[in-house]
């Protein structure tokens, strides 16, 4: 997992790669992103160059726009 600019990331959906597309598509924001750490499960996230101290804030925030649970993944 490299960093790509970001200091951590929010993962708002973990699902298939066809749900992941689906959802994706559906979202049509060029901030999310979507990648795997296995071949099995996509994530979907928005990633954030912000101090770590604002991960709580930012992931509720998150939280609330998406209507999901939301987890932080840090590199």
């Amino acid at each position: 997992m490299s960093n790509d600019g970001f200091t951590f990331r929010v993962v708002f959906r973990v699902l298939s790669q066809a749900g992941a597309l689906k959802k994706k598509i559906e979202l049509n924001k060029p901030n999310v992103l979507m990648y795997t750490t296995d071949s099995v499960h996509y994530k979907l996230a928005e990633g954030f160059t912000r101090p770590l101290s604002d991960t709580t804030r930012v992931k509720d925030s998150l939280r609330l726009f998406y209507a999901f649970r939301t987890f932080i993944e840090l590199k």
